[in-house]
Order: C-alpha cells, then sequence, then structure tokens
C-alpha cells in the first residue's frame, strides 16, 4: 500500500467498524425494548454494560498486546465483533442483551488497533494518524446511529445488527490480506516478551497521570453527549425513530464532516502548539456542555448545541490522543500496548459511568441534569490536569505543546 495509509488504515477502519455496530445498538434500544413489551429506561443498564465491558475488555486486551501482538488481536477482536454483532440481532431480553453487549464491548478492537499505530507509526506522522483514526471513530458512530434509526422501521432489529456483522466479516478478510501484503507491518505485531507491569514511576507521574484523567473526562463528556439525544427526542420531545434518525444525520453531518474533509484539528495541531490547542478546546466543550443543558427546552438550539459538542468532544479526545506517543517513547516504548490500555480503560470507565449515573438522573430530575453535571465536572478537574498534561515531560526540550 502506497504512502502512509498502510500505519493508519487497518487502525482507522476496525474503530469505524466497531463504533459503528456499539453506537447502532444504543440509538435504536429504547424503542426495541419497547416494542417488545420492557421498559426503554432499561435501556442505559444495557448500555452502560457495554462501556463496563470495554473498560475491562480494555486492561485485557492491553495486556495481551505486547505478548501475543496487535496483528493477532485485531482479528481476533474483529472476529469478536462478528459474532456478537449477530447474536445481538436475535435477543429481545434485558438480561440477554446485558451480557451479549458487554461481551460484545470487551472484544472491541481499539486497543490493539490504537497499539498498533503506536508501535509502527513514524512520530513526525503520528498526530495526523491519529486524528485520522478518530474521524473513522466519530464517522463510524454517527454513521452507527444515523443507519439504525433511519433503517429501523424498514428492515429492524434482525436487519440492523446483521450489517455491522456482515461489515466485520468482511474488514476481518481485508486485515488477513493487508498484513499478508504489508510485512513491514509484521515486525510491529511481535514485540519482545516483558515481564511485570509498568513500573509505578510511570504510572503516578504526573504528565501520564493527567493524561489519563483526560481520557476519562474525554469518555464521560463524548458519551453523554452522543447518548443523551436518543433519550432527549424520544423522552422529552415524544418523537418518532425516523424523525429522531434524521436530526442524527442533520447533528452528525457537522462533526464527521469537517474533521473527514476539511480536517481541521490536524491544521490546528500543525499550525499552532498542541497545548493551546488542547486548552482552547477543552474550554469551549465546557461552555457548549452547559449551552446544551439550557438548550433542553429549545429543540433548535439544543440541536445546534449538540452538533458542535459532538464537534469539540471528539476534537478533545484527539488533542489527547496526540500526546500518548510521547509519553509511551519517554517512559516505556516496549510497553505501548499496556499504557494504551490504560488510557482506554479510563476511557470507557468514563463513558460507562457517564450512562450509568446520568441517565438516570435526567429520566428523573429532567435531561437538562447529565449535560449541566459534565459541564461543571470537566471544568473542575479540567483545571487541573489539562495544564499538567500541556506540560514539559522530563528530558524533553521546549514545553508539551510540541510533544505529540
Amino acid at each position: 500500500m502506497r504512502g502512509t495509509a498502510h500505519f493508519w488504515l487497518p487502525t482507522a477502519l476496525c474503530v469505524f467498524v466497531d463504533y459503528f455496530g456499539q453506537k447502532a445498538v444504543p440509538t435504536i434500544l429504547p424503542y426495541h425494548l419497547g416494542d417488545n413489551g420492557h421498559s426503554p429506561s432499561d435501556a442505559s443498564y444495557i448500555i452502560s454494560a457495554q462501556y463496563y465491558g470495554l473498560s475491562f475488555g480494555s486492561l485485557f486486551l492491553g495486556l495481551l498486546v505486547d505478548r501475543v501482538g496487535a496483528r493477532r488481536l485485531l482479528i481476533l477482536t474483529m472476529t469478536g465483533d462478528v459474532v456478537f454483532f449477530l447474536i445481538t440481532g436475535f435477543l429481545t431480553e434485558p438480561i440477554g442483551l446485558l451480557i451479549v453487549r458487554a461481551l460484545a464491548g470487551f472484544c472491541a478492537p481499539g486497543v490493539p488497533g490504537f497499539a498498533l499505530l503506536v508501535q509502527t507509526c513514524p512520530k513526525d506522522m503520528f498526530a495526523k494518524c491519529v486524528v485520522k483514526m478518530m474521524t473513522f471513530n466519530a464517522l463510524g458512530a454517527m454513521s452507527g446511529m444515523t443507519a439504525s434509526s433511519l433503517l429501523y422501521d424498514t428492515i429492524g432489529w434482525l436487519g440492523n445488527n446483521m450489517v455491522p456483522a456482515c461489515m466485520s466479516a468482511a474488514t476481518l478478510v481485508f486485515l488477513v490480506q493487508h498484513f499478508k501484503s504489508n510485512p513491514s507491518t509484521i515486525h510491529a505485531s511481535r514485540p519482545p516478551r516483558v515481564t511485570g507491569l509498568v513500573s509505578k514511576q510511570t504510572i503516578w507521574s504526573k504528565p501520564y497521570a493527567a493524561y489519563l484523567s483526560c481520557y476519562l473526562l474525554a469518555g464521560w463528556v463524548t458519551n453523554i453527549t452522543a447518548v443523551s439525544i436518543t433519550f432527549v427526542l424520544k423522552e422529552q420531545y415524544n418523537i418518532p425513530v425516523q424523525t429522531t434518525g434524521m436530526i442524527i444525520v442533520c447533528t452528525s453531518l457537522l462533526p464527521t464532516g469537517e474533521m473527514l474533509f476539511i480536517s481541521v484539528i490536524p491544521r490546528l495541531l500543525r499550525r499552532y502548539p498542541h497545548a493551546r490547542v488542547r486548552t482552547t478546546v477543552s474550554v469551549l466543550l465546557v461552555l457548549n456542555l452547559a449551552g446544551q443543558a439550557i438548550g433542553t427546552r429549545s429543540l433548535p438550539f439544543f440541536i445546534v448545541a449538540h452538533t458542535l459538542g459532538l464537534f469539540l468532544g471528539w476534537g478533545f479526545v484527539a488533542t489527547i490522543s496526540a500526546r500518548i506517543q510521547a509519553i509511551c517513547t519517554q517512559y516505556a516504548p516496549k510497553r505501548a500496548g499496556f499504557l494504551t490500555a490504560i488510557g482506554r480503560l479510563f476511557m470507557n470507565i468514563g463513558q460507562a459511568s457517564s450512562v450509568a449515573v446520568l441517565l438516570p438522573i435526567g429520566a428523573r430530575i429532567g435531561w437538562w441534569a447529565p449535560y449541566a453535571a459534565s459541564s461543571a465536572i470537566l471544568l473542575c478537574v479540567g483545571v487541573v490536569t489539562v495544564p499538567v498534561l500541556n506540560s514539559a515531560l522530563p528530558g524533553e526540550k521546549g514545553t508539551g505543546s510540541s510533544g505529540s
């Protein structure tokens, strides 16, 4: 494969397909449960289980990827996507959905995919490759939400799960052929065997602790923004599923379109210091979440604020991810999989916790509450963690603004 695509394309395709399938279910799950005589509010626990599965899967796969290789784990996790997406299509009971969606989250290919990117991508291309991966991540999530809601009345629950299962199978075939035709990536899938975990110095270092905290915040705010819209539209405005799909189409066009075609974040990271971009995006995200809380009382205003929130949320994730290679290189270059996995673990815990805690609060108090709480949490924690993440690593010249 020519150019730089062989560095980022396997990871980008895997996260696109995985997030397509992971996000397709939460959008239509309340409607599916209601159609089968169950309470739509049970969806919050099923969605939460999916993200807790992601959390523990991230930790397990991160420990495993440095031993058996990112390439092999990518193939295994995509096989898991095929199986569990397919099984989901035949389930109607909440307990069965909870178990299978937790297993689907556990097998997500994000950690081995990102570890492969860290191991193989040259340092001067890493920020650009990370943003491309996050673009496919966001595009997959928005595509899954949009397609499932628009097609729910046409192809039903089974069809909406067959689509990501078939996409995962096609991606699996591509991965096998790609790794055969690009032997330059194979060496990264067989790193030297290591024993023990990362040293305490790594985990408790200020830059890495700040990285973990920011990933926790990123998971919290991006997921509450992406998931809550279905509940706001259904519970507060009683909007049918196809109209919900059309609204999600409109709200997803701006963030995914700009990230994919205009490449806002990589342009900013190339033109301005990373620290300045990261801080600016963080401040704007705090203001946006507050705006979404106010906007729940006005549907047009809420839709506009929600659209901008998606772009800012994924921009926040991209600017954090652009910092991980410097941290890995500084502390443990042979532990990229584990360090990446811990970051993903914190992000997934944030995603699961935001759904488990805030959606029930929104159902009882009002749908403004999840956004207001997220804005306050991001402001309080971000004031401490973002400046530390922006600071220079020990032995690094200049400031963290130039590290990526």
